[in-house]
Parts: C-alpha cells; structure tokens; sequence
C-alpha cells in the first residue's frame, strides 16, 4: 500500500495507537539519551546509570504490553463520529505527544531536584528512598497520561473501555515500590502484613528452586532461616532478595493477562478458570526463571547468571504471556461436559 494513501486514511483507532507508541517511545528515548550521556538530568538521582539502566529494561516490556493491549482493545470500541486525520495532523499530533512527553520528564527532573537537593539524599538509604520516588511519581503520572490521551480521543468511552489497561503502570509501582518496600520505610508500614506474605511466598519459591536443582543433579544447599534467603550453587554463594522473588514481576503481568483474559473471554466463570491458571503459569515460569538463572550460573559462570537476572526474565514473562493467549485463544470454547462424555464413550468401547 502507498504511504501517501496509509496516512491519510488513519483514522481516531489508529491515531491513538500511533500517539500511544510515540509516548512509550519518547519516555524509552530519554532514558538512552541519559545514559549516553546526551540528556543531563538535574537531580543526582537520575545521574545514576545502573539505576536508569534498571528502569529501562523495566519499562520497555510494560509500555509493549500495554500498546499491545490497547490493540487487542481497540477492535470492541465503537465510534459513533469516526475522523480521519492527513499527513499535517498526524506530524503535529505525534510531535505534540513527544514534546509533552519531554516537559512531562523535565517536570519530574525539576521537581525531584527541588525536593531532594540535600547532600543526604546522594548515598545510602537515603537514595534508595529518591529512587523509589521517583519510580512512584513515574508510573503514577503515566497513568495518568494514558488516561487523559484515551479521554481526548474517545471520550467517556475513552475512561470506561482502556481503564483496565492505564491502571497499570501505577499497580505495577504500588506493588514494586509501596508495598515491597513496607519494612524499609515507615511512610509504607501499613502494608507490612503484605510484605511479610511476599516474604513467606518467598521462602516456599526458594525452597523449591533448590528442590528442582538437585533433582537436575545439581548440588545446592539453601538457608532460609533469615532473609535474604541464601542458595549455595556451584561454589557461588547467592543471595535471594526481593527482586529475585520476583514478586513485583508476578504482579505486573499478572494484571496484564488479566486485561487479556477480560478481551478474549466473554465469560465470567471462564475468566475465573482462565485466571488462575494465569496465575498459577505466571509463578510457575518465575521459578523456571529463578531455576534457569542458578543452573547457569552452576553450569557455566556467575556473570551468565547475573546476565540472565538482569536481561532475560521478562523475555521469559512476555513469551509465557503470548504462548497462555495462544492457549486460551485455542481452548476457549473447550467444553469440559463434552470431554467427559467422550472419554465415557472410550471406555465403553
């Protein structure tokens, strides 16, 4: 198809996909920009690459899912006065889009400056506090923006139909940042009795990884008397802490399939089926994850472990996610009467 006619022929769908994508990819810009040290952020906070490097590898497969849920989405919202947008529309509405997005991370840079600007916050615990800052007002403000970019092209139906979709970004950092953080800060003490659940799920996870390595012939000893848990695994001492269970992960994409089950499944006691067992895979693949990691490192080296921590556990979630659509998609309309009845017929014979 010609380009020339492509774009002239986009209509309110498409244009909010495309602006939905330039965001994604404006924010995903800047954080390369700072780390290539192009953009210079203001407050030391963000000067830190590890840190930015963390949020990146973080944001990339959320802000994906949500485009592809917003596609997914899309194909049930109805409109009623449907317009078209030509070539001049559509350059200044994804200019517009990034620009905002730059004042919008500019904004953040300001305000955080100004409110951590005292030498304490540069070190120790005091930093990890502006981290977890800024990871809060990050994610809480996206959802935001994604509210108010679906209300400007659909309307009411903007807020109704994508809710499930926008809330994502600030349940995701409730559980990474509130919640998993309720022992360290007394700002998040309220849910402690949360955090020491997680803990307790991460007791029973570690217990298992080490279970399944030495099945696998691989000898590991775990200590889970204090936290962080402890896994000795091929003359490496590792310890695993609160990213390592994994929790905020489980979480994030947990309400991801969720959001897909809701589209793909039209019934509500097959959503129920199909969401816990979407739940049940999701900590299932996390302690593939975890399994996967320590084998590596046993088998080859701790830096192949730590590569794998770092870089490959949400390439394990995404493709857990699309393989549960493909599932699902195929057995949605799988009835569990007609399975019974012909596996009764078998017998008969």
């Amino acid at each position: 198809m010609n380009v020339t006619k492509f774009l002239m022929k986009l209509d309110t769908k498409r244009m909010f996909i495309l602006t939905s994508i330039s965001i994604v990819s404006t924010l995903s810009i800047i954080f390369v920009l700072i780390l290539s040290d192009i953009y210079v952020p203001l407050v030391h906070t963000l000067n830190n690459k590890p840190f930015i490097n963390s949020v990146i590898y973080e944001f990339l497969p959320i802000g994906f899912m949500i485009i592809v849920l917003f596609i997914i989405r899309m194909k049930d919202v109805e409109i009623k006065n449907n317009k078209y947008y030509g070539v001049i529309e559509l350059a200044a509405v994804i200019l517009t889009a990034m620009l905002c997005m730059f004042v919008f991370f500019r904004a953040v840079d300001v305000i955080m400056m100004l409110i951590f600007s005292s030498t304490i916050y540069s070190s120790g615990s005091m930093l990890r506090f502006t981290e977890i800052s800024f990871h809060i007002i990050f994610y809480t403000v996206l959802s935001f923006i994604l509210l108010v970019t679906a209300s400007l092209f659909f309307k009411k139906k903007g807020l109704i139909s994508f809710f499930p979709i926008y809330i994502i970004p600030i349940f995701y950092t409730f559980n990474a940042d509130v919640i998993m953080r309720a022992s360290e800060f007394s700002l998040f003490s309220f849910f402690y009795p949360v955090y020491q659940f997680i803990l307790e799920f991460g007791r029973l996870e570690t217990q298992l990884v080490g279970s399944i390595l030495n099945f696998l012939n691989i000898e590991t000893v775990v200590n889970i008397g204090r936290f962080p848990y402890s896994l000795f695994c091929g003359n490496t001492l590792y310890f695993v802490d609160l990213p390592c269970i994994g929790w905020e992960g489980i979480m994030g994409y947990t309400i991801i399939f969720l959001n897909l089950i809701i589209f793909i499944e039209p019934r509500n006691k097959r959503r129920l089926i199909w969401g816990i067992l979407g739940i049940m895979g999701t900590i299932f693949m996390n302690i593939i994850r975890l399994t996967l990691i320590f084998s590596m490192g046993a088998l080859f080296d701790v830096q192949v472990a730590v590569f794998i921590h770092q870089h490959m556990g949400d390439v394990i979630f995404i493709i857990w996610i699309f393989v549960f659509i493909l599932i699902m998609d195929r057995f949605k309309n799988f009835k569990p009467t007609l399975f019974f009845e012909r596996l009764k017929t078998l017998l008969k014979r």
